[in-house]
């Protein structure tokens, strides 16, 4: 009888031991358990974690949270599809990704890491944590440098076009720059530059101009960057035509203010109706000196230039000769700008340079 007591006392001694040891396990279990989540919260809470997934986002195409987070915001010259694409360029085909800090952040700043395919430095990220994130999980956004803005000046007839699009008032500022050459025609007749200026976009900026039924050429300022002009590119048969007409008026003018010439024979290149066709016409030449001749020579137009379908000017330089007993050499140059009224061109008017 003890016997069998004594042994039901181990029976249940070693019971409780199994179930102690049983609880303890369980107990232990879920403790490790938890740490386990913890340390995994933890790191999925961490910098390198979230540039982890931020690459593996861009490696799936999955944008949705990198458009959030990333602080652009798309217009006319730089949409949604530009960024994706830019960033696809520089994370997407990275393999073995490795990180490391480049810039500690400022207090409640951002904080820039360096991004490596390998040995391979492919692009930067700035990370930091997410104020509005109860969980501490951090916002990585991409970083790399916009390209700055453009400016061109162009007559009023060319289109301009950057990387493919047609400037407008939507994705440009653009201003109307007066010409002072043509100042003396109504308001509504005036030729007009134009000047586009644009704002950073994701890609390199490539300006273009386009003329329906002509050639254009774009040149930059070499002492200002990134400010161009353009202009037409006058066909040789168009550009021969406006120096003859430049020459043959301005000969007739100045022939006319020595008292060479009638009044006849420079009106028919005036547009009449002018202040300076009036002026012209009574134009008081008797105090010119007297003389018995004269000649041209060393004649030559430079800067033609088309301002519009309708108005074009140019300069014209030469040795106006004074024959009186001897030779008097004058060097002479104007500047004309020129209007097509009717289907001809007329002389606005003659200023001496």
């Amino acid at each position: 009888m003890n016997e069998f007591a004594s042994e039901r006392r181990v029976s249940k001694f070693w019971l409780f031991l199994i179930f102690f040891a049983l609880a303890c396990i369980c107990v232990v279990g879920v403790l490790l358990n938890r740490l386990w989540n913890a340390l995994e919260l933890y790191e999925e809470s961490t910098p390198g974690a979230a540039i982890r997934g931020y690459v593996l986002a861009v490696k799936a195409g999955d944008f949705s949270d990198i458009l959030k987070d990333s602080g652009f915001l798309p217009d006319p010259l730089n949409s949604n599809a530009d960024y994706r694409s830019v960033v696809e360029g520089i994370f997407g085909a990275v393999e073995d990704l490795q990180h490391r800090r480049t810039s500690a952040p400022p207090s409640g700043g951002w904080e820039q890491y360096a991004i490596l395919d390998g040995e391979r430095e492919v692009g930067t990220v700035w990370v930091s944590q997410s104020p509005e994130a109860e969980d501490g999980r951090y916002k990585v956004r991409c970083d790399f440098p916009l390209f700055e803005g453009v400016t061109v000046t162009v007559p009023q007839h060319l289109e301009v076009y950057l990387n493919g699009l047609p400037l407008t008032p939507e994705n440009a500022v653009i201003e109307e720059l007066p010409l002072p050459l043509f100042a003396s025609l109504p308001e509504e007749e005036r030729p007009v530059r134009m000047r586009y200026t644009t704002g950073q976009t994701l890609y390199p900026q490539e300006l273009s101009l386009k003329l329906p039924d002509g050639e254009c050429i774009l040149e930059e300022d070499v002492e200002a960057p990134g400010h161009f002009t353009g202009r037409e590119v006058l066909s040789r048969e168009t550009e021969n035509a406006f120096a003859a007409l430049i020459e043959e008026a301005a000969k007739a003018y100045a022939a006319y203010v020595t008292n060479d010439a009638e009044f006849s024979a420079v009106a028919s290149f005036l547009l009449p109706g002018t202040e300076f066709y009036e002026s012209l016409r009574t134009f008081d030449r008797s105090w010119y000196v007297p003389h018995t001749g004269y000649s041209i020579d060393k004649v030559a137009v430079t800067d033609i230039a088309a301002w519009s379908r309708d108005c074009f000017s140019g300069v014209i330089r030469f040795d106006y000769n004074i024959i009186a007993g001897r030779v008097y050499p004058y060097p002479t140059a104007y500047s004309m700008p020129f209007v097509r009224v009717g289907g001809e061109w007329k002389l606005l008017y003659v200023q001496t340079i």
